[in-house]
């Protein structure tokens, strides 16, 4: 019901606009350095930000971090150890210590947690799923109590998280208490119904329930059903108070869950005791208000008070051993106070952690307010704090794909515009030009329609409800306090027109060293007012949990702003040696992302002709590395040292493209020397030009956007000539009709020009107008390739038998009538034919240039696809538009039937290798019968016998649906023109009943009983069944002497599917190769299924009919033949037995043993069942399941499963022992169980794999590793390519965290 409660919110990610640079760097990008505020953020592995809430919350609880750095490694044990048998190595903890040292001092903007989520044991893309911080908060506890068991930190977690509630009955007859005590790690409080934390603590703990009426309560001093009172109380409080908020509700009316976003207060100082200390337990007066109504004198309620709460003289009483001082004494006097001073003076806790989540009940994204306590934080004020929009450290320009504030990719936008003023349209489009994506995909579900928005930040933009032109105001929202979601955390300053000058903002007051707050959203981290805070008592981002701690934990002064203080010397040199890598990385990078390669052309090497520079030589650039953060002077100084001489000392570089047309020159370079070369058109692969600036082989070259030339096929003359020229687009329509009569020798008068537009047969002639003279051809919207007919007045039109060549489309035919020639190649014709001519005559003309004459059936023309290969025979009545023939298409032309318009080509083979049937084709009538396809596929591949059936294949050959009705018809079956069948052996059945193929396998003996049989009454049975599989063994050409018995396939049965599978037993007794072997009864025949080759499931029981046994019809059933007879029951379980030879990899022959799991399907069972079996002492059996398809083995050992701790009271210690028959291990029929003796083989006592184990276990790593491809590949192209809409919901998956058993 909670799936996708807790996920990501979906972030406008986008499609990556056109940028300056293509990042062509084989240098892996190195993290960002750490940013202003000195904090460290933790990177998002998915769906994770519930886990990176909590760690920044345990990083920054000093007690926690330092506690974790005072565990070394004679107690952790060292990661490269892990795999060593028999060491214990707490892959948690040290994966902690790394995390918090990394966020200590690691010189990077956000830090990864892979290494520490791998050692939770998630392999499995569990960091892609969604989950709850309150259900982590309790399973990550558990996982570091149980790595910390046996070391100095085995109370770290219960010293500083733990408290106990005690959850009390009242008796109002005899006033007797019952109490159980229940530890906690948080306590919950209900957001619904309550104003604020008091009011909630309050009611959750000092209100108390009345049990009357039909809730009445059995006292056992009372001995009766009696009125009572029921309610929680606090007994003792942690050191770090957390408190979750209940904040996702049901709506049984409307059936949907729901979130609480109404206000709920809570304070930063938190007052445990004065506030409820007359609350938690009955006063004195209520105790003499309650005598007087129940109790008849003063002994009775000196009784009762002294039973509720003891004084100080009995207390006494009980000595050292259970009361040591008046400390402990509190305790009970107050009942959630832990010492005497507690009851007098208060228990103060302060606000440090406050994790928010933000969204609905359907979705969100999880980040934390955090107290820095240590001051480890550089705390800024967030109006002084420098704006930083996300820029892209290759070109230093904002990145706003990463741009998530609203406010400032407006800003930024406006800013750039000239006279900073843009109509909300072109904002919308200039959003969506440099993010990819539109305001309403991006930011209309967060901040609604961008006219409201606009609006709402009226202080910011100035917009015009008339003409909707909308002006940044001088006082800009980065300025703006408070704003959420700013791109604050990123490592770039803005240029001069963006930044804000300090004489215009307002300062917060500096807050004491160990007070500051910071926003940690995952790998962005900024400070925050404490004013903010409030912020989070409502709405759709609001405080989940709270955490406090006592004020009582003062902080040394010298913890104070020193991240080193009490870090273990192996982590900070870890640290400090990765600082240094990253440094270095940095430099390298920076050095390799900033190299620019251009290519240096020389004026001297060109000419101008037609309208562009065309090179003299094939070979003219001249290769130029260059650092980008360099001058333009530089660059002139690097073009003289690699120009030789070839140039004077004023030469101009111009920015130079290759056209359709030819190459272009455009922006100049040869400006400001001192002008970066950041700030020009440079970019890496760039053509620069270098001349005088002025004339080419004496020809004026112009320069620019507008100049540039269009490449048009002029046409004109009979016979038809044509001629491809560059034309400037800025040149008149005149001009150009100037230059085509020159070049056509057309008289100016009397020369036409005519545009030819569409595609393929909507062909037509558009003729250029006099208006249209003084038109540039960019204003006629011409473009490269455009085709242009220049006609003669007086003569006859051009232009239609231009438009009538271009409606031809050109097919290859290939002869393949015809043995194949000396050479091995076949003759090729060229075909010129309209789009509605037919097939027939196009293969009337193929065969009229092969000269063919007398073709057997008449020939027929098939496509020869480059990639499907060769396609079905077409149809002659279609044309050649309706048979989708394009230009370049290879026909062949064949010997054979052309198919009729009401028939179909089917092509068909067999699915088994055995049967000799080669892939071949049948031409049926489109309402044939499935029945009279069958004929005719059998008639052609030459199989006589009643016993085959077809099955359709899917797109990519493999077998699909078996067709199984003969009465339909092909249309009816969807079997169309081209598809491809398999026909298989096996006769289908009549509806309800089934044919299986039934097979002998042959029996595993039981260990240490070869002979048990030997000489008795039945092992004739045996004997002939072992005779059988030999002689198969022989007839198939194997060795005789081969001790593996093969399978041996016995024939088939039609069966009922309302017989039972004692009638199915009989049925197989009676097939021929049974027949001779004279089984007495079924009970001697063992019925099992196979699946993937292997023996599994044994069917029982006799009297159950075949259709709940849930058997299909073509499917293969497995039968043993026993020696004894055999009912087995439910409750007993046939496994395949292999014992491991010692000191090898290799294991014995496999026996089998029948497992009873009536006592239970424990580990203990089955090794007394193994036990006895194999003569080997429980104390030295060693188990492990084996799974085929994985290549693994599974240790089996008795493992507890235990729902509650075994210190709570009234419930029963210890737990049920694990069932082998569910997960992990799943025993059922069939399958294999390794044993060891481990008296005897000592080295590797878990290691049960073997040589083929490796083998399949690399196999599988590599599918792994291609599907990971495959999948990085898809995310890519789905990024690429958009996807937008709101995400599908995944099924929750439970949360878990693996830790090894150091107990």
């Amino acid at each position: 019901m909670l799936a996708g409660l807790f996920g990501e919110e979906q972030v406008g990610s986008a499609l990556p606009s056109e940028s300056k640079q293509v990042n062509k760097s084989t240098v892996p990008c190195p993290p960002r350095p750490r940013i202003q505020c000195g904090l460290a953020g933790i990177r998002n592995q998915g769906a994770t930000c519930y886990l990176n809430s909590l760690l920044q919350t345990l990083f920054l609880t000093p007690e926690f971090r330092e506690a974790l750095f005072d565990l070394g490694d004679e107690e952790l044990g060292k990661l490269e150890e892990r795999d060593v048998p028999g060491s214990k190595v707490r892959v948690i903890p040290i994966q902690l210590q790394k995390l918090f040292a990394r966020l200590l001092l690691s010189d990077q903007q956000s830090v990864p947690t892979v290494d520490l989520t791998e050692s939770f044991g998630w392999t499995n893309n569990e960091e892609l799923q969604q989950h709850d911080v309150q259900e982590l908060n309790r399973i990550l506890f558990s996982a570091i109590e149980d790595s910390l068991v046996g070391t100095r930190g085995t109370d770290l977690i219960s010293r500083l998280y733990h408290g106990m509630v005690v959850n009390q009955i009242i008796c109002s007859v005899c006033g007797k208490v019952s109490e159980r005590e229940e530890d906690f790690l948080d306590l919950t409080v209900t957001v619904a119904g309550n104003s604020d934390l008091e009011n909630g603590l309050h009611n959750a703990f000092c209100e108390m329930e009345s049990m009357d009426g039909q809730n009445q309560y059995r006292c056992e001093s009372c001995n009766k059903l009696v009125d009572a009172r029921k309610g929680a109380k606090i007994r003792s409080l942690p050191e770090i108070l957390t408190l979750s908020l209940l904040r996702f509700s049901f709506d049984f009316v409307k059936m949907q869950r729901f979130k609480e976003s109404g206000k709920f207060l809570f304070p930063q100082t938190l007052d445990m005791v004065s506030k409820f200390k007359h609350d938690f337990l009955p006063n004195i007066e209520e105790v003499s208000k309650f005598k007087h109504d129940f109790l008849p004198n003063i002994e009775e309620v000196n009784k009762f008070i002294h039973g509720f709460i003891p004084n100080i003289e009995e207390m006494n009483n009980f000595g050292h051993s259970s009361i040591s001082n008046h400390e402990e004494l509190g305790i009970f006097r107050h009942g959630y106070i832990p010492n005497v001073e507690g009851a007098t003076s208060p228990v103060t806790y302060k606000l440090f952690s406050i994790v928010i989540h933000r969204g609905g009940a359907y979705g969100g994204h999880y980040h934390a307010y955090l107290r820095d306590v240590d001051g480890l934080g550089k705390w800024t004020s967030p109006e002084e704090e420098a704006v930083q929009l996300p820029t892209d450290p290759s070109t230093g320009e904002v990145d706003f794909i990463e741009c998530d504030s609203p406010v400032d990719l407006i800003h930024t936008i406006l800013t750039r515009s000239s006279g900073k003023t843009l109509t909300v349209d072109k904002i919308c489009a200039e959003i969506t030009k440099q993010t990819g994506v539109s305001w309403n995909k991006r930011f209309r579900r967060q901040y609604g329609s961008i006219h409201k928005f606009l609006e709402k930040h009226n202080e910011e933009f100035a917009i015009d409800t008339t003409s909707h032109l909308v002006t940044l105001r001088e006082i800009t929202p980065v300025q703006k306090a408070g704003l959420a979601g700013g791109c604050l955390t990123a490592i770039s300053d803005m240029s001069p027109e963006e930044s804000v000058s300090d004489n215009k903002r307002t300062h917060s007051p500096m807050p004491e060293l160990g007070s500051c707050w910071f926003d940690f959203d995952d790998a962005r981290v900024h400070p925050i007012r404490e004013r903010d805070i409030q912020k989070t008592f409502s709405g759709k981002s609001s405080a989940y949990m709270l955490f406090y701690r006592k004020e009582s934990l003062i902080r040394p002064p010298e913890a104070l702003g020193d991240p080193t203080y009490r870090l273990p010397h192996h982590l900070l040199s870890e640290v400090i040696q990765e600082n240094e890598d990253l440094h270095f990385q940095r430099e390298i990078y920076e050095v390799e992302i900033n190299t620019i390669c251009l290519q240096i052309h020389f004026g001297d090497m060109f000419e101008f002709v037609d309208g562009s520079l065309r090179p003299i030589n094939k070979t003219t650039k001249t290769e130029l590395a260059l650092d980008r953060r360099k001058t333009v002077g530089d660059l002139k100084a690097a073009v003289l040292e690699v120009a030789e001489g070839r140039v004077a000392e004023n030469f101009h570089i111009h920015l130079m493209k290759e056209l359709v047309a030819g190459y272009h020159l455009y922006e100049s370079i040869s400006g400001d020397d001192d002008l970066p070369l950041m700030k020009t058109p440079v970019d890496d692969g760039n053509m620069l030009f270098v001349w005088d600036g002025g004339k080419i082989n004496g020809q004026c070259v112009p320069t620019g956007v507008n100049c540039e030339p269009v490449l048009l096929n002029v046409m004109y003359g009979n016979p038809q000539s044509e001629f491809a020229d560059g034309f400037p687009k800025n040149m008149t329509l005149y001009d150009f009709k100037v230059k085509v009569s020159d070049r056509t020798n057309i008289p100016l008068s009397q020369i036409t020009l005519k545009k030819i537009t569409g595609e393929d047969m909507s062909q037509k002639l558009v003729e250029f107008t006099e208006d249209q003279m003084g038109s540039t051809l960019k204003d006629l919207q011409l473009t490269d390739f455009d085709q242009i007919v220049a006609e003669n007045k007086d003569r006859q039109s051009l232009g239609e038998k231009v438009i009538l060549a271009n409606t031809k489309v050109i097919l290859f035919v290939e002869n393949k009538c015809s043995s194949t020639p000396m050479d091995g190649n076949r003759t090729t014709i060229r075909l010129d034919v309209d789009r509605d001519t037919s097939i027939a005559e196009v293969k009337i003309l193929a065969l009229s240039k092969f000269d063919l004459c007398d073709l057997k059936e008449g020939g027929r023309l098939r496509i020869d696809h480059d990639t499907l290969g060769l396609r079905p025979p077409l149809h002659e009545q279609l044309t050649v538009e309706e048979a989708s023939l394009t230009g370049g298409t290879t026909l062949i032309l064949e010997e054979g039937q052309s198919p009729a318009s009401n028939q179909i080509t089917l092509t068909f083979t067999s699915s088994d290798p055995k049967v000799d049937v080669v892939c071949k084709e049948v031409i049926l009538d489109k309402s044939s019968t499935l029945g009279e396809c069958l004929e005719c596929i059998k008639m052609r591949a030459g199989l006589k016998e009643d016993r085959w059936h077809l099955r359709k294949t899917n797109w990519c050959g493999e077998a699909a649906e078996v067709l199984d009705d003969m009465d339909l018809s092909l249309g009816q079956s969807l079997v169309n023109d081209g598809d491809h069948l398999l026909i298989e052996e096996g006769k289908l059945p009549p509806k309800g009943y089934i044919r299986p193929s039934v097979v002998l396998y042959p029996t595993l003996e039981k260990p240490h009983q070869s002979d048990a049989n030997t000489g008795s009454m039945l092992s004739w049975i045996t004997s002939g069944i072992k005779d059988l599989l030999k002689l198969n063994q022989t007839s198939s050409g194997e060795a005789s002497e081969n001790e593996t018995q093969e399978p041996l396939s016995i024939g088939e049965v039609e069966v009922s599917l309302q017989d039972t599978l004692e009638d199915f037993q009989q049925l197989v007794m009676t097939l021929p190769l049974m027949a001779d072997i004279n089984i007495p009864t079924t009970n001697f025949i063992r019925v099992r299924m196979i699946e993937d080759g292997q023996l599994t499931t044994v069917l029982r029981p006799p009297t159950q009919t075949l259709q709940k046994l849930k058997l299909k019809s073509c499917c293969k059933i497995a039968i043993q033949v026993l020696s004894q007879e055999e009912r087995l029951s439910a409750n007993e379980i046939v496994i395949k037995v292999q014992q491991r030879v010692s000191g090898t990899r290799m294991y014995m022959t496999p026996h089998e043993v029948i497992w009873d799991v009536t006592q239970g399907a424990t580990a203990q069972s089955l090794k007394q069942s193994l036990s006895t079996a194999f003569l080997i002492e429980e104390q030295y059996l060693h188990l492990a399941k084996h799974f085929p398809k994985r290549y693994e083995w599974l240790i089996i050992q008795e493992q507890q499963q235990q729902s509650k701790k075994n210190h709570q009271k009234g419930k029963k210690k210890g737990g049920q022992r694990c069932n082998l028959k569910n997960a992990p291990f799943h025993i059922r029929d069939g399958d294999t169980i390794g044993v060891k003796d481990v008296q005897f083989d000592q080295m590797g006592k878990n290691d049960f794999a073997t040589v083929e184990d490796d083998c399949g276990q690399m196999e599988l790593q590599k599918l792994v590793e291609e599907k990971k491809k495959e999948r990085e590949m898809r995310k890519k192209r789905q990024e690429e390519f958009g996807g937008f809409g709101r995400r599908n919901n995944h099924p929750e998956v439970a949360l878990t965290i693996k830790v090894d058993n150091f107990r």
